[in-house]
This record gives structure tokens, C-alpha cells and sequence, in this order.
């Protein structure tokens, strides 16, 4: 999945909602790669709408699809990554969150 959502821009709205849908049932998958691909998407996506969809994506996400350690770092890029963001309704999404994370 994080293969497609870096090569395939027309089906990356569709594979974020599969995402969101499978982190928040499954908690023993392991996303790391897909985190990954997520934070490339808000870098590097035009759309302003699959960014917000990559931020709720990763709001679902937590330390047990990827280990404590990432999930620090992912949290940590994704607000790094915020700090250049255009769109308000991004950072505002994003500022969840981080608040999320940072709430435990």
C-alpha cells in the first residue's frame, strides 16, 4: 500500500480511506512504511483535500501499528511539515493531531 500511495496519485484518496478504515479496526498491523508514505503525501500532494486526507490517515495510526520510536519521529515530521503548510484547514488538522499525540 505504500508503494501505491507514492506512485498512484489518482487512487491515493481511495488507499488513505482503506487506511483509516483498517488502523482503526486492526491494531496489529504494522504501517511503518505507510506512515511514511503518508508525510510524503502532505509534502508533496497539489490537492489540498488528499493532505487532509493523509493527516486523518495518520491520526488513526498509533504507537502499535509502528513502534514507539517512529511514531515519535512521524509525529515530529508531520509537524515539522506543518510549519510550511499554505492551507489552514491542513495545519488545522494537523494541530489535532499533534494535540492527540501529545494528550496520549
Amino acid at each position: 500500500m505504500a508503494r501505491q500511495l507514492r506512485q498512484e496519485p489518482s487512487l491515493r484518496a481511495d488507499l488513505m480511506k482503506v487506511v483509516i478504515d483498517q488502523a482503526a479496526k486492526k491494531k496489529d498491523l504494522r504501517l511503518s512504511k505507510t506512515a511514511g508514505a503518508l508525510l510524503k503525501v502532505i509534502e508533496e500532494e497539489s490537492e489540498k483535500s488528499r493532505r487532509v486526507l493523509a493527516v486523518q490517515a495518520l491520526s488513526v495510526i498509533d504507537p502499535r501499528h509502528l513502534g514507539e520510536k517512529q511514531y515519535r519521529q512521524t509525529m515530529e515530521r508531520l509537524y515539522a511539515l506543518s510549519k510550511d503548510e499554505l492551507s489552514a484547514e491542513v495545519q488545522i488538522a494537523v494541530a489535532d493531531v499533534i494535540t492527540q499525540y501529545q494528550n496520549g
